[in-house]
């Protein structure tokens, strides 16, 4: 993969996540009818976490610094904790700060550093895997893990 290619990837599953909640009414983005209970605002404070924390290890490992336990938890434990967070969260601020977390993922796509973002070498902590997996990994690939049981809820 290179930067062109993630980009072209970034953009087309950024683009069907939004068709997707684009067919989602405001009044039914808090009804919990997703997997785990989750409403819509749920799934999209867990995209936004996710994005966000992916930016902010960028930024640690860039600086040379590894991030602290807390990130160390299971993934279970970790989506639990973010539904706590922002279940109380107004919808506006939930998608204003996904957004906001997509476009630091996105700026990091097109203009980080080639080595940061490909080498599999670059950053011990990602034990031998190129940095732009985690990018990846909280895109596209975690809009399409999400897509299927919205677009199902949706046609419902």
């Amino acid at each position: 993969m290179d930067r062109e290619e993630l980009l072209k990837q970034m953009h087309a599953g950024r683009e069907r996540l939004e068709e997707a909640l684009g067919r989602v009414d405001e009044g039914r983005m808090t009804v919990p009818a997703l997997p785990h209970d989750w409403s819509v605002k749920d799934l999209v404070a867990h995209i936004g976490w996710w994005e966000q924390r992916i930016a902010r290890l960028y930024t640690l490992l860039s600086r040379g610094e590894l991030p602290g336990a807390a990130d160390d938890l299971p993934v279970d434990a970790l989506n639990a904790r973010v539904y706590a967070e922002n279940r109380d969260r107004p919808l506006a601020e939930v998608v204003r700060d996904e957004r906001d977390a997509y476009q630091a993922l996105l700026w990091l796509a097109e203009s980080g550093p080639d080595d940061d973002l490909f080498n599999p070498d670059r950053f011990a902590w990602t034990e031998g895997e190129p940095f732009v997996r985690w990018i990846i990994g909280n895109t596209y690939g975690h809009y399409d893990e999400h897509l299927p049981d919205l677009l199902v809820w949706l046609n419902t």
